[in-house]
Protein backbone atom coordinates (compact mmCIF):
# COMPACT_ATOMS: atom_id res chain seq x y z
CA UNK A 1 0.00 0.00 0.00
CA UNK A 2 1.38 3.63 -0.78
CA UNK A 3 0.80 6.28 1.06
CA UNK A 4 -0.36 9.63 -0.11
CA UNK A 5 2.28 11.85 -1.04
CA UNK A 6 2.37 15.90 -0.43
CA UNK A 7 1.53 16.79 -4.69
CA UNK A 8 -1.42 18.52 -6.11
CA UNK A 9 -2.84 15.19 -7.66
CA UNK A 10 -3.48 13.95 -4.19
CA UNK A 11 -5.93 11.10 -4.45
CA UNK A 12 -8.26 9.12 -1.71
CA UNK A 13 -7.35 5.98 -1.03
CA UNK A 14 -9.13 3.08 -0.11
CA UNK A 15 -8.80 -0.35 2.41
CA UNK A 16 -10.53 -3.08 3.57
CA UNK A 17 -11.83 -2.15 6.96
CA UNK A 18 -11.50 -4.65 9.89
CA UNK A 19 -7.98 -5.94 8.51
CA UNK A 20 -4.18 -5.57 9.77
CA UNK A 21 -2.12 -3.99 7.32
CA UNK A 22 1.03 -4.64 6.46
CA UNK A 23 2.36 -0.89 7.05
CA UNK A 24 1.26 -1.37 10.44
CA UNK A 25 -2.43 -0.36 11.27
CA UNK A 26 -5.88 -1.73 12.37
CA UNK A 27 -9.13 -0.68 11.41
CA UNK A 28 -11.62 -1.37 13.39
CA UNK A 29 -15.62 -1.62 13.71
CA UNK A 30 -17.91 0.48 11.75
CA UNK A 31 -15.12 2.93 10.36
CA UNK A 32 -13.46 3.48 7.66
CA UNK A 33 -9.88 5.06 6.15
CA UNK A 34 -10.42 8.08 3.30
CA UNK A 35 -7.25 8.85 3.03
CA UNK A 36 -3.97 8.80 4.11
CA UNK A 37 -1.44 11.34 3.82
CA UNK A 38 2.55 11.24 4.62
CA UNK A 39 3.64 14.37 5.50
CA UNK A 40 7.07 13.93 5.87
CA UNK A 41 7.54 16.13 8.83
CA UNK A 42 6.56 14.84 12.34
CA UNK A 43 2.67 16.95 13.16
CA UNK A 44 2.34 18.16 16.56
CA UNK A 45 -1.03 19.55 15.62
CA UNK A 46 -4.37 19.24 13.76
CA UNK A 47 -7.44 21.45 12.93
CA UNK A 48 -10.33 21.16 10.58
CA UNK A 49 -12.24 24.47 8.79
CA UNK A 50 -15.27 24.49 10.44
CA UNK A 51 -17.24 24.19 7.53
CA UNK A 52 -15.47 20.86 7.17
CA UNK A 53 -14.04 21.23 3.61
CA UNK A 54 -10.53 21.38 4.68
CA UNK A 55 -8.26 20.77 7.19
CA UNK A 56 -4.49 21.71 8.59
CA UNK A 57 -1.82 20.34 10.42
CA UNK A 58 1.12 21.73 11.79
CA UNK A 59 4.40 20.54 11.71
CA UNK A 60 7.62 19.81 13.22
CA UNK A 61 9.62 22.35 10.79
CA UNK A 62 6.84 24.94 11.77
CA UNK A 63 4.92 25.14 8.13
CA UNK A 64 1.26 24.62 8.05
CA UNK A 65 -0.23 22.50 5.37
CA UNK A 66 -4.03 22.56 4.51
CA UNK A 67 -5.87 20.00 2.52
CA UNK A 68 -9.48 19.31 0.95
CA UNK A 69 -11.12 16.74 2.64
CA UNK A 70 -12.59 15.22 -0.46
CA UNK A 71 -9.57 14.25 -1.86
CA UNK A 72 -7.19 15.12 0.19
CA UNK A 73 -5.40 17.25 -2.54
CA UNK A 74 -2.36 20.04 -1.18
CA UNK A 75 -4.40 22.91 -1.02
CA UNK A 76 -1.67 25.85 0.63
CA UNK A 77 1.57 25.46 2.41
CA UNK A 78 2.28 28.43 4.75
CA UNK A 79 5.56 29.69 6.05
CA UNK A 80 7.61 32.84 6.35
CA UNK A 81 10.89 34.40 7.35
CA UNK A 82 9.99 34.66 11.29
CA UNK A 83 9.35 30.69 11.08
CA UNK A 84 12.41 29.74 8.52
CA UNK A 85 14.67 31.26 10.75
CA UNK A 86 13.36 29.31 13.74
CA UNK A 87 12.20 26.17 12.25
CA UNK A 88 10.62 25.14 15.92
CA UNK A 89 7.21 23.60 15.76
CA UNK A 90 3.71 24.30 15.30
CA UNK A 91 1.81 24.19 18.43
CA UNK A 92 -1.65 24.66 17.42
CA UNK A 93 -4.11 26.06 14.58
CA UNK A 94 -7.44 27.52 15.10
CA UNK A 95 -10.09 29.09 11.77
CA UNK A 96 -11.51 32.17 12.20
CA UNK A 97 -15.20 31.76 12.73
CA UNK A 98 -16.96 34.88 14.05
CA UNK A 99 -21.08 34.27 14.04
CA UNK A 100 -22.74 36.60 11.46
CA UNK A 101 -19.61 37.89 10.61
CA UNK A 102 -20.19 39.88 7.22
CA UNK A 103 -16.70 39.91 5.87
CA UNK A 104 -16.47 36.58 4.03
CA UNK A 105 -12.67 37.33 4.14
CA UNK A 106 -12.46 36.47 7.84
CA UNK A 107 -13.54 33.26 6.99
CA UNK A 108 -10.10 32.34 5.50
CA UNK A 109 -8.30 33.64 8.56
CA UNK A 110 -6.15 30.93 10.49
CA UNK A 111 -4.19 31.93 13.65
CA UNK A 112 -1.34 29.31 14.65
CA UNK A 113 1.28 29.41 17.80
CA UNK A 114 4.85 28.43 17.57
CA UNK A 115 6.93 26.73 20.51
CA UNK A 116 9.46 29.77 19.45
CA UNK A 117 7.06 32.45 20.66
CA UNK A 118 5.17 33.30 17.23
CA UNK A 119 1.09 33.88 17.16
CA UNK A 120 0.66 34.66 13.36
CA UNK A 121 -3.01 35.19 11.91
CA UNK A 122 -2.53 33.93 8.42
CA UNK A 123 -4.89 34.95 5.20
CA UNK A 124 -4.33 31.43 3.79
CA UNK A 125 -5.66 31.89 0.30
CA UNK A 126 -3.00 34.20 -0.33
CA UNK A 127 -0.22 32.16 1.83
CA UNK A 128 0.02 35.98 3.66
CA UNK A 129 0.87 36.42 7.71
CA UNK A 130 -1.11 39.50 8.16
CA UNK A 131 -0.33 40.00 11.64
CA UNK A 132 2.53 38.57 14.25
CA UNK A 133 2.31 38.79 18.11
CA UNK A 134 6.07 37.28 19.68
CA UNK A 135 5.98 36.30 23.19
CA UNK A 136 9.26 34.50 24.17
CA UNK A 137 8.44 34.00 27.70
CA UNK A 138 5.02 32.60 27.10
CA UNK A 139 6.24 30.28 24.13
CA UNK A 140 2.47 29.50 23.50
CA UNK A 141 1.17 25.78 22.99
CA UNK A 142 -2.27 26.29 22.99
CA UNK A 143 -4.59 28.92 21.67
CA UNK A 144 -8.45 29.37 21.94
CA UNK A 145 -11.42 31.95 20.82
CA UNK A 146 -14.21 32.92 23.06
CA UNK A 147 -17.77 31.82 21.08
CA UNK A 148 -17.87 35.79 19.88
CA UNK A 149 -14.35 35.68 18.64
CA UNK A 150 -13.77 38.79 20.40
CA UNK A 151 -11.00 37.62 23.14
CA UNK A 152 -8.39 35.36 22.24
CA UNK A 153 -6.51 33.31 24.98
CA UNK A 154 -3.05 31.90 25.04
CA UNK A 155 -1.12 29.07 27.23
CA UNK A 156 2.25 27.79 27.11
CA UNK A 157 5.56 26.88 29.09
CA UNK A 158 5.22 29.88 31.25
CA UNK A 159 2.25 28.52 33.36
CA UNK A 160 0.35 32.01 32.17
CA UNK A 161 -3.13 32.51 30.66
CA UNK A 162 -2.65 35.55 28.35
CA UNK A 163 -5.99 37.53 27.07
CA UNK A 164 -6.03 38.93 24.05
CA UNK A 165 -8.42 41.79 22.33
CA UNK A 166 -9.09 39.95 18.85
CA UNK A 167 -10.04 43.25 17.23
CA UNK A 168 -6.82 45.06 18.85
CA UNK A 169 -4.70 42.39 19.00
CA UNK A 170 -3.58 43.66 21.89
CA UNK A 171 -2.88 41.67 25.84
CA UNK A 172 -5.67 42.62 28.08
CA UNK A 173 -5.07 40.29 31.14
CA UNK A 174 -2.82 38.11 32.23
CA UNK A 175 -4.26 34.90 34.08
CA UNK A 176 -1.61 33.68 36.62
CA UNK A 177 -0.73 31.44 39.73
CA UNK A 178 -0.55 33.46 43.27
CA UNK A 179 -1.60 33.87 46.55
CA UNK A 180 -4.69 36.44 46.59
CA UNK A 181 -5.81 36.53 49.95
CA UNK A 182 -7.97 33.54 50.15
CA UNK A 183 -5.56 30.35 48.54
CA UNK A 184 -3.10 30.15 45.74
CA UNK A 185 -4.53 30.01 42.44
CA UNK A 186 -3.51 29.17 39.25
CA UNK A 187 -1.00 27.18 37.54
CA UNK A 188 2.45 25.98 38.49
CA UNK A 189 3.97 24.07 35.12
CA UNK A 190 3.28 24.33 31.80
CA UNK A 191 -0.39 24.74 30.44
CA UNK A 192 -0.86 22.46 27.55
CA UNK A 193 -4.92 23.13 26.51
CA UNK A 194 -6.93 25.99 27.22
CA UNK A 195 -10.22 26.28 26.16
CA UNK A 196 -13.22 28.60 26.38
CA UNK A 197 -16.88 27.61 27.06
CA UNK A 198 -19.10 27.53 24.49
CA UNK A 199 -21.62 29.14 25.95
CA UNK A 200 -20.34 31.60 27.95
CA UNK A 201 -18.40 34.33 26.54
CA UNK A 202 -15.64 34.59 29.57
CA UNK A 203 -15.61 31.52 31.19
CA UNK A 204 -11.86 29.82 30.31
CA UNK A 205 -10.48 26.53 30.96
CA UNK A 206 -6.90 25.55 31.51
CA UNK A 207 -4.54 22.19 31.93
CA UNK A 208 -1.44 20.73 31.88
CA UNK A 209 1.93 18.80 33.79
CA UNK A 210 0.08 20.42 36.81
CA UNK A 211 -2.52 17.53 37.87
CA UNK A 212 -5.02 20.66 37.78
CA UNK A 213 -8.13 21.84 35.59
CA UNK A 214 -8.09 25.41 36.27
CA UNK A 215 -11.49 27.34 35.72
CA UNK A 216 -10.79 31.40 35.30
CA UNK A 217 -12.99 34.22 34.03
CA UNK A 218 -10.72 36.10 31.66
CA UNK A 219 -11.74 39.33 33.25
CA UNK A 220 -10.06 38.68 36.76
CA UNK A 221 -6.33 37.31 37.07
CA UNK A 222 -7.00 34.91 39.37
CA UNK A 223 -8.78 31.35 38.87
CA UNK A 224 -12.54 30.90 39.92
CA UNK A 225 -12.25 26.98 41.20
CA UNK A 226 -9.87 24.02 40.05
CA UNK A 227 -10.09 20.32 39.64
CA UNK A 228 -7.42 18.12 40.98
CA UNK A 229 -6.36 14.97 38.81
CA UNK A 230 -6.12 15.25 34.99
CA UNK A 231 -2.65 15.16 33.83
CA UNK A 232 -3.26 17.42 30.50
CA UNK A 233 -0.51 16.71 27.79
CA UNK A 234 -2.13 18.16 24.53
CA UNK A 235 -5.53 19.51 23.24
CA UNK A 236 -6.93 17.33 26.00
CA UNK A 237 -9.65 19.27 27.62
CA UNK A 238 -13.53 19.60 25.99
CA UNK A 239 -16.47 20.91 26.89
CA UNK A 240 -20.15 19.58 25.88
CA UNK A 241 -22.36 22.58 26.43
CA UNK A 242 -25.81 20.29 26.57
CA UNK A 243 -24.95 18.56 29.53
CA UNK A 244 -22.33 20.89 30.84
CA UNK A 245 -20.57 18.29 30.54
CA UNK A 246 -16.64 18.48 30.73
CA UNK A 247 -14.00 15.76 29.15
CA UNK A 248 -10.57 15.55 30.57
CA UNK A 249 -7.46 12.91 28.83
CA UNK A 250 -4.75 12.38 30.65
CA UNK A 251 -1.21 10.92 30.05
CA UNK A 252 -0.63 8.56 32.27
CA UNK A 253 -1.38 5.18 32.80
CA UNK A 254 -4.85 4.83 34.81
CA UNK A 255 -8.27 7.31 35.18
CA UNK A 256 -7.31 8.44 31.92
CA UNK A 257 -10.39 9.60 30.57
CA UNK A 258 -12.72 11.39 32.97
CA UNK A 259 -16.27 12.93 32.67
CA UNK A 260 -16.90 15.95 35.17
CA UNK A 261 -20.05 17.66 35.93
CA UNK A 262 -19.46 21.62 35.32
CA UNK A 263 -22.47 22.60 37.58
CA UNK A 264 -20.57 21.66 40.58
CA UNK A 265 -17.04 20.33 39.54
CA UNK A 266 -17.68 17.08 40.52
CA UNK A 267 -16.29 13.68 38.86
CA UNK A 268 -19.36 11.71 36.81
CA UNK A 269 -17.62 9.23 35.45
CA UNK A 270 -13.98 7.45 35.64
CA UNK A 271 -14.34 5.66 32.67
CA UNK A 272 -11.05 3.35 32.29
CA UNK A 273 -9.66 3.55 35.62
CA UNK A 274 -6.83 0.85 35.92
CA UNK A 275 -8.03 -0.53 32.62
CA UNK A 276 -7.18 1.89 30.06
CA UNK A 277 -5.56 0.96 26.59
CA UNK A 278 -3.40 4.15 26.03
CA UNK A 279 -2.32 7.36 27.68
CA UNK A 280 -4.13 9.97 26.03
CA UNK A 281 -2.88 13.39 24.23
CA UNK A 282 -6.38 14.26 22.70
CA UNK A 283 -9.91 13.76 23.58
CA UNK A 284 -13.28 15.36 22.33
CA UNK A 285 -17.01 15.15 22.24
CA UNK A 286 -18.54 13.98 18.97
CA UNK A 287 -21.94 15.59 19.05
CA UNK A 288 -23.79 14.19 22.59
CA UNK A 289 -23.59 10.42 21.59
CA UNK A 290 -19.68 9.57 21.20
CA UNK A 291 -16.35 9.89 22.22
CA UNK A 292 -13.21 10.47 20.27
CA UNK A 293 -9.62 9.83 21.56
CA UNK A 294 -6.18 9.43 20.92
CA UNK A 295 -2.89 8.63 22.48
CA UNK A 296 0.15 6.26 22.79
CA UNK A 297 0.97 3.00 24.73
CA UNK A 298 -1.15 1.03 22.50
CA UNK A 299 -1.14 3.73 19.96
CA UNK A 300 -4.35 3.80 18.96
CA UNK A 301 -7.47 6.54 17.86
CA UNK A 302 -10.97 5.56 19.60
CA UNK A 303 -14.53 6.17 19.22
CA UNK A 304 -16.71 5.42 22.11
CA UNK A 305 -20.72 5.31 22.96
CA UNK A 306 -21.19 7.78 25.20
CA UNK A 307 -24.02 6.22 27.26
CA UNK A 308 -22.26 2.27 27.11
CA UNK A 309 -18.78 3.58 27.23
CA UNK A 310 -17.62 0.87 24.59
CA UNK A 311 -16.01 1.30 21.83
CA UNK A 312 -17.40 1.33 18.41
CA UNK A 313 -14.68 1.57 15.80
CA UNK A 314 -10.88 3.14 15.47
CA UNK A 315 -7.86 2.61 14.62
CA UNK A 316 -4.97 0.85 16.58
CA UNK A 317 -1.90 -0.87 16.50
CA UNK A 318 -0.11 2.07 14.58
CA UNK A 319 3.79 2.39 15.22
CA UNK A 320 3.52 4.97 16.83
CA UNK A 321 0.95 6.93 19.30
CA UNK A 322 -1.83 9.31 18.05
CA UNK A 323 -0.24 12.96 18.87
CA UNK A 324 -3.44 14.62 17.87
CA UNK A 325 -6.72 14.00 16.68
CA UNK A 326 -9.56 16.71 15.48
CA UNK A 327 -13.11 15.68 13.49
CA UNK A 328 -15.13 17.95 11.42
CA UNK A 329 -18.30 18.35 13.64
CA UNK A 330 -20.40 17.44 10.42
CA UNK A 331 -23.37 14.76 11.68
CA UNK A 332 -23.08 12.92 15.30
CA UNK A 333 -20.56 10.71 13.64
CA UNK A 334 -18.25 13.31 11.79
CA UNK A 335 -14.98 12.99 9.60
CA UNK A 336 -11.75 12.33 11.95
CA UNK A 337 -8.33 12.95 11.88
CA UNK A 338 -5.73 10.98 13.63
CA UNK A 339 -1.87 12.24 13.53
CA UNK A 340 0.94 9.59 14.23
CA UNK A 341 4.15 10.61 13.99
CA UNK A 342 4.15 12.24 10.00
CA UNK A 343 1.36 10.61 8.81
CA UNK A 344 -2.29 11.68 8.96
CA UNK A 345 -5.14 9.32 8.97
CA UNK A 346 -8.50 10.84 7.61
CA UNK A 347 -11.38 8.10 9.22
CA UNK A 348 -15.39 8.00 8.55
CA UNK A 349 -17.92 6.56 9.18
CA UNK A 350 -18.68 3.25 6.99
CA UNK A 351 -21.12 3.05 4.20
CA UNK A 352 -24.06 1.09 5.79
CA UNK A 353 -22.77 1.52 8.90
CA UNK A 354 -24.84 -0.27 12.16
CA UNK A 355 -24.23 2.66 14.24
CA UNK A 356 -27.06 3.93 16.12
CA UNK A 357 -27.54 6.75 18.68
CA UNK A 358 -27.62 5.43 22.07
CA UNK A 359 -28.62 6.64 25.62
CA UNK A 360 -26.57 9.61 27.25
CA UNK A 361 -24.79 9.87 30.38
Amino acid sequence: MKNTKLNENDSLLSFKPDEHSPDHYLVQGDIEIAGIIDCENPIHCCKFHPNGELFSVGLSDGSIKLFKKQNCQLLYSLIDDDIRQKRLPVTSIRFFNRPNDLNQDHYKILVATYVSGFIKYWHYPTKSCIFTIFDKELMPLSIAFNNSFTRMAASGYDCKIKVFDVGTKKEINCLESGDYGVNISGHSSRVYCVKYHPADTNQLFSGGWDDTVQIWDDRTPHSQNYIYGPHICGDAIDIESNYNHLLTGSWRKNSTLQIWDLRNFSLIRDVFQNKSNMMIYGCQWLSTSYIYVGGNDKNTAQIYDRGTLKSIGGLSELLYGVGCIDNDQIDELPNLIACSLKRLFLLRKRKFSSIKTSQKL
